[in-house]
């Protein structure tokens, strides 16, 4: 299950991460393994949009589409790494086909976690 990030602490533990990027979409990724963290799963998420993507119906919309790309993916057969992740994307998010958000969001999550 994957839950949201809400606390201070976390998101200045993503100031430190390194960024990785696939297309439109960017990823801050904190591995948290031996840590007790959210649900079942372990994973936490979080979500950046810039006001230069677009208006809030924009930004939501991009918001709402990688939310159901995640949990897309990790229901599939290799779910994501435990840890934190801080989403960006950029204006092209939007517009995107959902199987290329699907790609790249598989791509940047496989690179952060050092998979690929």
């Amino acid at each position: 299950m994957i839950e949201r990030i809400g606390d201070r602490a976390s998101f200045a533990r993503f100031a430190r991460a390194r960024r990785q990027r696939c297309g439109p979409i960017g990823l801050r990724y904190v591995a948290r393994p031996g840590e007790v963290i959210g649900g079942v799963g372990g994973v936490r998420v979080a979500y950046a949009i810039n006001r230069k993507v677009g208006s809030a119906v924009v930004r939501n919309r991009i918001r709402r589409r990688l939310r159901e790309a995640l949990a897309e993916l990790d229901r599939g057969p290799s779910p994501l790494e435990r840890g934190d992740y801080l989403f960006s994307a950029e204006r092209p998010a939007a517009d995107l086909p959902f199987d290329e958000l699907k790609a790249a969001l598989r791509c940047v999550t496989r690179r952060a976690a050092g998979r690929g």
